[in-house]
C-alpha cells in the first residue's frame, strides 16, 4: 500500500510509458484474436486458453515500436531483457487470457452491433464536428495493422474485460483522511544547508610498501586475474548488408507509392509546451500573469519547471496521451497561451511555438523509405537462400573461413577475445553485429561442438565456431604490483574520507559552524531551496534529499556520492508541513488513489483467477522465442 502511496505522488503529469503499456495490457491487452484451438507453440496457457508464440511477438512488437516512437530508438533485445521488458508482455498476456477466461465462465458476451457503437462513440475516434471520422479511424487500422473485423473483435475483448474488471472496482472508496495524508506527505518541504568534501584533494596519502599491496592483491585475488580468451570465428548474415545489396526498380517504387497513397500523409506537427500545475486555482493564476505581461518560461520556472521540462518536443495530436490537453493543444494558434486545461492527472497551461501543417510527402521524399520497406521484404528470400547454403556447408563439415568465402560473406576471425569482445591489449576485437549475443553464445559454447546460428535483432543470422580456449589465469604478485597500488589507493582514499567527514559532523554536533568547516575543506555552505520528497533539484543530488527526509530538524548527515571519494555533509535545518489541501487538491488526489486502489484490487482479482484456472509458462519455447539463454536469469 505505501508503495502504491508513493507511486500515487510521482506521477501526477504522466505515467511512464512503460507503467502505461504495461497497465494496458493487464486489464485489455492483446491476445489469441484471430485463432483458437490447441497448438504446439503455446508459450503460454491459462486452462484451456493458450497464448501463441505469434501473440507473444505481435504483442512485444508493440510494446517495442511505442518505446521506439517515445525515445527515438527501439531498445534492443538485450536492452528489453534487461529492463524485464520481455517478462512483463507476458505476464500481461497472462493476464489478458485470465480475464477472458473469466469472461467465458460468466457466460459474458456483446453483439457486434453494440461494439460498433461504442466505437462510433469513441471521442478519439471523433472528428472536429463530434462525429465519428471514418478517415481517422482507417488510419488508426493502418497503424496497428489490423483489419476491421480484427479490431472490432479487440474492442469486443477490451469490453468484456471491463465489465468484469471495472464494474466490480469501479467505486473504491477514498477517505478524506487518506487524501490528507497523501497530501501532508507528498508536499512537505525541507529545507538543508549543506557542502561538499573532495576526499582526492582533502585526503594526503603516503606511499604504500609492499606488505600492504600484498595484502591488497591476497584480499581481492580476483581483480588480479588474466581473463579466459577464445579463438572464434563468427560469420554473420545481416538483414541490412543484404538489403544495401538488392536491386529496387524506379518503376516499383513508383507503383509501391502509388498504391499507398494514405502511408504518404503527414499529420499535422506542432511543438508544445506544457506547464503542469497542481490545481485549477494555480493554473489560472499563471494564466493572468502571462495575460500581464510574464513570459511563459518566467511562468513555467516559477512552477518549479525547466525549459527542457516543459518543451513535449515536435509531436501529432496521437503522441499526446490526454485527449483533453491534446484537442487544446492541436486548437491554438501560433505563440498564443491556452486557458487553463483541465487533463487526466493535472491542470496545464499550454502554448504551439511551432506548426507543421499537415502535407502530402512526394514520391522523391519517400523514395528511400519505400525503398528500404522493399527491399526488407524481398530480403527474407534471399536471407533464408544464404542461410540454408551456410547450413549445408556445416551439415559437410565445411569450416566457417570457406563457408563464408563461398557465399561472400566477412567471417570475424577472432583469434584471441574476450567475454566483452576485447583483444588481450583491451583493443575492441569482435567488430561485427550483436556483439553482447555473440559473445554470450562463444563463452557458452565449447570447441569442436557446433553452436545453433544466433538470431540477430534485424532478423539476420549468426553462426559461431570455438577454435580453442585460453583459461583465464591468476598474475603473479611480482607482474599486478602497480595495479595493486591503484587498488589501494582507491580504497584508502574512500576510508579517509568517511572517517574525516565523521570528524567535520562530530565538530559540528559540538558546536562549529558549518560555514567554517566548509572553508576548512575548500567548500562553500549552500542553503537549499525547500525540498520536495521526491523534488529534483539540481544542485542536490538525490541521495542527500532522500536521507533529508529520514533525520530531525537540527540534525546533521553525510552521504556519499557513490564513488566513494566525493561526499557531502548537510544540516536538516527546516520542516515545513503543508497547509490543508484545497477542494481542488483533494479530489485530484482521492482520483488518483482511487484508481491506485482499483489497480491492486484488480491484481489481486487477477492473481485469485490464475490459480483458480491454472498457469502454465513453457520456459524453454519463451527462452528460444526471446534468445534468452539459462545464464541470463
Amino acid at each position: 500500500m505505501l508503495d502504491a502511496l508513493r507511486r500515487a505522488s510521482n506521477s501526477w503529469v504522466l505515467k511512464p510509458l512503460l507503467l502505461l503499456l504495461v497497465l494496458a495490457f493487464v486489464v485489455w491487452g492483446v491476445a489469441d484474436i484471430f485463432t483458437g484451438g490447441n497448438r504446439a507453440t503455446a508459450i503460454a496457457s491459462v486452462g484451456s486458453s493458450e497464448i501463441s508464440v505469434e501473440e507473444y511477438q505481435s504483442a512485444y512488437g508493440a510494446v517495442m515500436n511505442n518505446l521506439a516512437r517515445r525515445f527515438g530508438r527501439r531498445p534492443t533485445a538485450e536492452e528489453a531483457r534487461l529492463r524485464g521488458i520481455d517478462r512483463a508482455v507476458l505476464e500481461d498476456l497472462v493476464n489478458g487470457a485470465t480475464i477472458d477466461q473469466q469472461v467465458r465462465q460468466l457466460g459474458l458476451a456483446l453483439s457486434q452491433a453494440t461494439i460498433a457503437a461504442t466505437i462510433e462513440k469513441d471521442p478519439n475516434l471523433q472528428g472536429p464536428d463530434g462525429k465519428f471520422d471514418r478517415p481517422a479511424f482507417e488510419n488508426i487500422l493502418r497503424e496497428i495493422g489490423y483489419n476491421e473485423r480484427a479490431y472490432l473483435n479487440l474492442r469486443r475483448r477490451e469490453e468484456l474485460r471491463q465489465q468484469v474488471t471495472q464494474s466490480m472496482f469501479q467505486d473504491v472508496p477514498v477517505s478524506s483522511t487518506l487524501s490528507n495524508l497523501v497530501h501532508q506527505w507528498r508536499e512537505e518541504t525541507r529545507t538543508i544547508q549543506y557542502f561538499s568534501v573532495d576526499g582526492a584533494t582533502q585526503v594526503k596519502l603516503g606511499e604504500p610498501d609492499e606488505a600492504k599491496l600484498k595484502e591488497v592483491f591476497d584480499a581481492q585475488p580476483r581483480l588480479f586475474v588474466t581473463p579466459e580468451f577464445r579463438h572464434v570465428v563468427a560469420l554473420a548474415l545481416s538483414a541490412a548488408d543484404v538489403m544495401k545489396n538488392l536491386e529496387v526498380s524506379d518503376d516499383d517504387i513508383r507503383k509501391a507509392y502509388e498504391a499507398d497513397k494514405a502511408n504518404s500523409e503527414l499529420p499535422e506537427k506542432r511543438r508544445i509546451l506544457q506547464i503542469p500545475y497542481k490545481d485549477k486555482a494555480a493554473a489560472e493564476a499563471a494564466a493572468k500573469a502571462i495575460a500581464s505581461g510574464k513570459s511563459f518560461a518566467d511562468a513555467a520556472k516559477e512552477a518549479g519547471a525547466t525549459e527542457k521540462d516543459i518543451d513535449l518536443g515536435l509531436i501529432t495530436r496521437t503522441d499526446m496521451f490526454d485527449p483533453s490537453i491534446a484537442d487544446a493543444a492541436f486548437k491554438l494558434d501560433k505563440g498564443k497561451v491556452s486557458a487553463p486545461v483541465t487533463g487526466r492527472f493535472s491542470t496545464v497551461l499550454l502554448q504551439a511555438t511551432e506548426i507543421e501543417p499537415a502535407r502530402t510527402r512526394t514520391i522523391d521524399e519517400m523514395r528511400q523509405e519505400i525503398r528500404d520497406k522493399l527491399a526488407a521484404t524481398r530480403a527474407n528470400d534471399t536471407i533464408r537462400k544464404i542461410h540454408d547454403a551456410i547450413d549445408d556447408g556445416r551439415a559437410a563439415g565445411r569450416p566457417l573461413l570457406e563457408i563464408a568465402e563461398s557465399v561472400k560473406l566477412k567471417a570475424f576471425d577472432n583469434k584471441q577475445i574476450d567475454r566483452l569482445g576485447r583483444k588481450p591489449d583491451g583493443t575492441p576485437g569482435y567488430e561485427g553485429p550483436d556483439q553482447a549475443k555473440v559473445m554470450r553464445a562463444a563463452f557458452e559454447g565449447k570447441p569442436g561442438v557446433e553452436i545453433e546460428p544466433i538470431d540477430m535483432d534485424d532478423g539476420g543470422y549468426v553462426w559461431i565456431d570455438v577454435l580453442g580456449v585460453t583459461e583465464e589465469k591468476q598474475r603473479p604478485f611480482a607482474d599486478v604490483k602497480d595495479d595493486a597500488k591503484k587498488v589501494w589507493q582507491r580504497d584508502e582514499i574512500a576510508r579517509l574520507s568517511a572517517e574525516l567527514v565523521a570528524k567535520l559532523i562530530e565538530r559540528a554536533e559540538k558546536g562549529e559552524a558549518m560555514a567554517t568547516l566548509a572553508k576548512e575543506v575548500g567548500s562553500k555552505l549552500v542553503t537549499s531551496k525547500p525540498l520536495k520528497r521526491f523534488g529534483n533539484d539540481q544542485g542536490v543530488p538525490a541521495a542527500v534529499i532522500q536521507r533529508a527526509f529520514s533525520i530531525g530538524t537540527g540534525a546533521r548527515a553525510s552521504v556519499d556520492t557513490g564513488d566513494g571519494v566525493q561526499r557531502v555533509v548537510f544540516r536538516l535545518v527546516e520542516i515545513t508541513k503543508p497547509t490543508d489541501p484545497t477542494k481542488e487538491q483533494s479530489a485530484e488526489i482521492a482520483t488518483q488513489l482511487r484508481g491506485e486502489l482499483q489497480q491492486d484490487a484488480i491484481q489481486s482479482y487477477v492473481l485469485a483467477l490464475r490459480e483458480r484456472y491454472g498457469v502454465k509458462i513453457n520456459e524453454p519455447l519463451f527462452k528460444r522465442t526471446t534468445g534468452e539463454t539459462t545464464e541470463q536469469r
